[in-house]
C-alpha cells in the first residue's frame, strides 16, 4: 500500500508543488475531537431553561387553583352572614279581617225592595178637612194649589193624604196643581206605596210637563220598573219631544233600548 501511495505522489508531484501547506488550527482540531461534549453542554443548558420555565408555570397554576378553590368558600361565608333579620311577630287579626270582608260583602249586596214608611193612616182630621175641601174646589186652581202647599207646609202626611194627592196628580186640570202634588209625593218616594203610585201615574199621565217631571224623578229611583212606560213614550208619535228625549236617554243609560 505504501508503494502505491509513493508511486501516486511521484507521478503527481508537479501538481502539488505549487500548493501552500494548510495552516494548523488547534481549536478546530479540538472541536473535531470532542464534538459530543460540546453538544452535551448545549443540551444541558437548554434543559435548565425549560426546567425553570416549567417551574414558574407550575407555581402560577398552583396559585390560581388555590385562589379558585378558596373563593367559593369566601362567598359562602358572606352568604351565610347576609341573612335577613327575623320578622317581627304579627298579631293574628284573622277575626278583624273576616269581619271586614263580611262588611264589604254586605255593602255589595243588591238593595232590597223598598220598605213602607211609617205613614199614619190619618192625620188630625180638624186640620185636614179644610185642605181637602179646597182641593175639591174646581172653580179655582189657585185655591187647589194653595191647599197642596198648605199640606206640604203642615207636615201632616198620612196614607190618606198621599192618596188624595195622587188623585190630584192624575185628574186635576191645572198643570201647576199637578206639579205641586207631585212635589209633595216625591218627598216620600222611598215608601213602597208612594213609588207604586208614581209608576202608575207615569202610565196614565198625558200632561207633557208632568210627564217630563215624572220621567226625571223615576229615572233616579232604584227598584222601579218603568221600562215599558218609557218605551211607550218613546214610540208614541204624540209624545212631547222633550219627554221623548228624556225617556230615550234613560233607556240608553240603562242599556235597555
Amino acid at each position: 500500500m505504501n508503494d502505491s501511495l509513493k508511486d501516486f505522489v511521484e507521478r503527481h508531484r508537479e501538481d502539488f508543488d505549487h500548493l501552500d501547506a494548510p495552516q494548523f488550527n488547534l481549536e478546530l482540531m479540538k472541536a473535531a475531537r470532542n464534538p459530543v461534549k460540546s453538544e452535551q453542554k448545549a443540551i444541558t443548558f437548554d434543559v435548565k431553561k425549560w426546567l425553570v420555565a416549567a417551574s414558574a408555570v407550575l407555581i402560577i397554576a398552583t396559585t390560581v387553583l388555590i385562589f379558585k378553590i378558596s373563593a367559593p368558600k369566601k362567598d359562602q361565608s358572606l352568604a351565610k352572614t347576609d341573612v335577613a333579620p327575623p320578622m317581627k311577630a304579627v298579631p293574628d287579626n284573622t277575626i278583624e279581617v273576616e269581619q271586614a270582608l263580611a262588611d264589604l260583602k254586605a255593602d255589595k249586596k243588591p238593595k232590597t225592595a223598598r220598605k213602607r214608611l211609617a205613614l199614619p193612616k190619618s192625620a188630625a182630621k180638624s186640620n185636614l178637612d179644610d185642605f181637602y175641601e179646597k182641593l175639591s174646589d174646581s172653580s179655582s186652581a189657585s185655591n187647589r194649589l194653595a191647599a197642596v202647599l198648605a199640606i206640604d207646609k203642615s207636615g201632616l202626611i198620612s196614607e190618606r193624604t198621599i192618596n188624595i194627592l195622587d188623585k190630584t196628580l192624575e185628574y186635576d186640570g191645572n198643570s201647576n196643581v199637578r206639579l205641586a202634588a207631585l212635589g209633595v209625593m216625591a218627598q216620600y218616594k222611598n215608601d213602597t206605596h208612594v213609588s207604586i203610585l208614581l209608576v202608575n201615574a207615569l202610565k196614565n199621565q198625558t200632561d207633557p210637563m208632568v210627564q217630563l217631571a215624572l220621567v226625571n224623578l223615576l229615572g233616579t229611583m232604584d227598584n222601579v220598573k218603568i221600562d215599558e212606560s218609557l218605551h211607550a213614550l218613546v214610540s208614541n208619535p204624540e209624545t212631547f219631544s222633550a219627554v221623548k228625549d228624556e225617556a230615550y236617554s234613560i233607556l240608553m243609560r240603562e242599556d235597555k233600548l
